[in-house]
């Protein structure tokens, strides 16, 4: 409310000649540090922070937090030593599974929401993925989503995300060499609202040569898509363990929204995050 008063009074006060956006946020500036000593919990003047993930050629981790807005700094901490807090100077690397923790400073304050970002190491991130069908435009995210080891959060607009409108999700894991595996775990999540549909099944086929391909397993849906909660769900296929050089994965789409859905007649989505090779 302060906030909004302070732009309201600049809006009205202030003649349309004499409206310039960049002298009032630099006063503004000033205006946070009396809301500061009044006690008064503002929010962010927009995004806080621009995450970038990625990974190196040894397969680590790597972090990169810029700043949308100035003033900020950062600190961050691992899941694993929670209160051992680390002011964020340059990219965070890292190999291990884990989550991180990161906070934004302004002022001395805590500025904004924490953001929390969780990364799994697995087999399948030594894989070259080729997809069958293409993702929506909208819901991309990177070329290597779904083994770049990055989870995504419930927020299916985080950028971390394949989705599929109508298709399914085909992929086909291409190892440069044997590798021994014995599990697949394909992470997605139900959204009913956003026409977001949890998988009907997820079915794995692996090949030894590369050219043939048997199937390994497959498990489906039990969840009832009537009244479905948003959440994050996991489908695991299970399997003996064996050396194989590719893998193809396939989580069916619903397909089209039933009647009950208030976009029936449409393409339901499915969302696919990362898919857990081991």
């Amino acid at each position: 409310a302060f906030t909004r008063i302070t732009a309201l009074a600049e809006a009205l006060w202030t003649s349309s000649e004499n409206k310039d956006y960049n002298d009032f946020h630099k006063r503004l500036q000033k205006q946070y540090v009396l809301l500061d000593e009044m006690g008064i919990n503002y929010g962010p003047e927009g995004d806080i922070m621009d995450i970038v993930t990625s990974v190196n050629k040894d397969k680590s981790f790597v972090v990169k937090i810029t700043p949308k807005t100035s003033g900020v700094s950062f600190k961050y901490s691992f899941s694993e030593k929670p209160n051992e807090v680390l002011v964020y100077t340059d990219a965070i690397v890292f190999k291990k599974s884990t989550t991180i923790n990161v906070q934004a400073f302004r002022n001395g304050k805590k500025y904004g929401e924490a953001q929390t970002l969780s990364f799994v190491d697995h087999k399948g991130r030594l894989a070259n993925v080729s997809l069958k069908y293409k993702t929506t435009d909208a819901y991309k995210g990177n070329p290597n989503t779904t083994n770049d080891g990055m989870l995504g959060s419930i927020n299916h607009r985080d950028g971390k995300w394949f989705g599929f409108s109508g298709d399914n999700y085909d992929a086909i894991f291409d190892f440069d060499k044997t590798i021994e595996l014995s599990k697949v775990v394909v992470n997605t999540q139900s959204n009913i609202s956003s026409w977001i549909f949890a998988p009907r099944k997820v079915v794995v086929y692996i090949s030894v040569d590369g050219i043939k391909f048997t199937k390994a397993g497959e498990v489906e849906n039990k969840v009832d898509y009537l009244g479905a909660n948003d959440k994050l769900l996991s489908f695991e296929v299970k399997f003996d363990k064996q050396k194989v050089k590719k893998i193809r994965v396939v989580a069916e789409n619903y397909g089209v929204l039933p009647n009950w859905h208030s976009g029936h007649g449409k393409n339901a989505y499915l969302f696919i995050d990362e898919v857990v090779v081991n």
